[in-house]
């Protein structure tokens, strides 16, 4: 149905335009299948968790979701068990479905990555 792909497709740009505004952006590393990040921008309190959509572009049956917890000052830590190689898409977004961030990583090489509204 075009209409409902037009109106997730405006949901997701209404999202990134108030990452964007809050001028959020989150840095993200992995090590051995625990992952750390630091959320920064302009927010006024940080959610107790946040969801962190890591995506296959080609094999749906890979993808994951890892929950990540506050710790504190806009850090968050979670789990989740990546393969050894490939080139992952990341989707960061808080559990009020107002914002998301995103990035790419390739597993295997890179183990940090900034994530950001996309523009």
């Amino acid at each position: 149905d075009y209409y409902k792909q037009g109106l997730a497709i405006n949901r997701t740009l209404a999202r990134d335009e108030t990452a964007a505004r809050l001028q959020l952006a989150a840095d993200l590393q992995l090590a051995v299948g625990n992952i750390t990040l630091t959320l920064s921008g302009q927010l006024t309190s940080y959610p107790e968790q946040i969801s962190l959509r890591i995506a296959h572009p080609t094999r749906a049956g890979m993808d994951q979701t890892a929950l990540l917890t506050h710790i504190g000052k806009g850090r968050y830590t979670g789990h989740a068990q990546l393969p050894a190689q490939g080139r992952w898409a990341l989707v960061l977004e808080d559990p009020g479905k107002i914002w998301l961030l995103h990035g790419q990583i390739t597993q295997g090489g890179e183990t940090r990555v900034t994530l950001k509204p996309n523009s």
